[in-house]
């Protein structure tokens, strides 16, 4: 069962709906929604994936995978939301 998840977004981007995929119980994977990562203007800059659930496999691998093609627009991002943290 997955969810209706058409507003992800925040100011500076959404995550658009790129597919879904089914449990593969064999395997020992998770459903999981695999999404663009957009700028508001449609740009796509990336990649995001999330697996729901809990096993050994995402203990040591995790839930959310990504992936920034737009590493100078990330790396801005960051500067920006640091400026003014000293280290004290």
């Amino acid at each position: 069962m997955f969810y209706d998840i058409s507003d992800l977004k925040t100011q500076e981007i959404c995550l658009q709906l790129e597919k879904t995929c089914e449990a593969q119980p064999e395997k020992k994977w998770f459903p999981a929604y695999y999404f663009d990562i957009c700028l508001l203007d449609g740009n796509k800059i990336g990649k995001c994936d999330l697996r729901i659930g809990h096993n050994e496999k995402t203990y040591i691998g995790g839930n959310i995978g990504y992936s920034i093609g737009y590493m100078a627009w990330f790396l801005e991002r960051i500067f920006y939301h640091t400026r003014g943290y000293t280290d004290q």
